[in-house]
């Protein structure tokens, strides 16, 4: 990838600068859409007594550790938009159902496998 790591989300056509030079960048805008995602997986109760545990043990409140996780997705998906090297491939081959961190995928047993 050419150009800046965390580029304006909506840069105007002509010169690939927000008109306005100001604006909301890349990063913020992936954090919006993961916010949105990780407060449409709320599908009940049990699901947000869940996600309201794991932002207690973190002296956080909800709102708080849905934003904060929105910014670590975020992060994570200006990550990938960098060009992977034979040294930061994964060592092995992910394993469908099951995450990175070896839990099986939505297992709710840490904060990075929930699915929220």
């Amino acid at each position: 990838m050419s150009g800046p790591a965390n580029p304006f989300a909506f840069p105007s056509p002509d010169d690939g600068r927000p008109s306005d030079g100001f604006g909301m960048d890349l990063r913020d805008w992936f954090a919006g859409r993961a916010m949105q995602g990780i407060v449409g997986s709320i599908d009940g109760e049990d699901n947000y007594q869940r996600l309201r545990r794991h932002a207690a043990d973190e002296c956080m409140s909800v709102s708080q550790w849905i934003a904060r996780d929105a910014y670590k997705q975020a992060d994570a998906m200006l990550a990938a938009r960098e060009p992977t090297t034979s040294a930061q491939a994964p060592a092995v081959a992910p394993q469908p159902g099951v995450a990175s961190c070896g839990h099986p995928e939505n297992s709710f047993e840490c904060v990075e496998c929930a699915p929220f």
